[in-house]
């Protein structure tokens, strides 16, 4: 039962951190679309900012694929979290491996664009500590 409760904060510290990777890198989208454009929205959504960011820099094709399935499995992996207790232990391995695979995901798209705020090697280590 330990290790299930351990699989379970697994999943929702992962999502978490990932989460809060996406937020920062988003930012930093925003920070260097801002040198070439000026007029920037301020209301405007992580998944717009990332559009206009691989639009301008449209030399990244892979990474923007990756990015957006990123941003959309995590979406649906944090709708989930509050489920999590009532799935059985397949289901939970399956979601604890998907967040597992999102930090080496993660780390690549970071290692591509060249995002210097998060050393892509700190994913893939977090990555690694999770186990499935």
């Amino acid at each position: 039962m330990a290790e299930r409760f351990e699989k379970i904060g697994s999943i929702i510290f992962g999502v978490q951190r990932l989460n809060g990777a996406v937020v920062s890198l988003t930012n930093w989208f925003r920070k260097e679309i801002s040198k070439t454009e000026k007029n920037i929205e301020e209301n405007l959504q992580s998944q717009e900012i990332a559009e206009m960011y691989f639009a301008i820099n449209n030399n990244l094709p892979k990474s923007k694929k990756d990015f957006f399935s990123i941003f959309d499995l995590l979406k649906l992996l944090d709708n989930d979290n509050p489920n999590l207790g009532s799935k059985n232990e397949d289901q939970i391995d399956s979601s604890l491996k998907q967040v597992k695979e999102l930090h080496f995901l993660l780390a690549d798209v970071i290692q591509d664009i060249g995002f210097p705020e998060i050393p892509p090697e700190l994913l893939r280590q977090q990555g690694h500590r999770l186990s499935t």
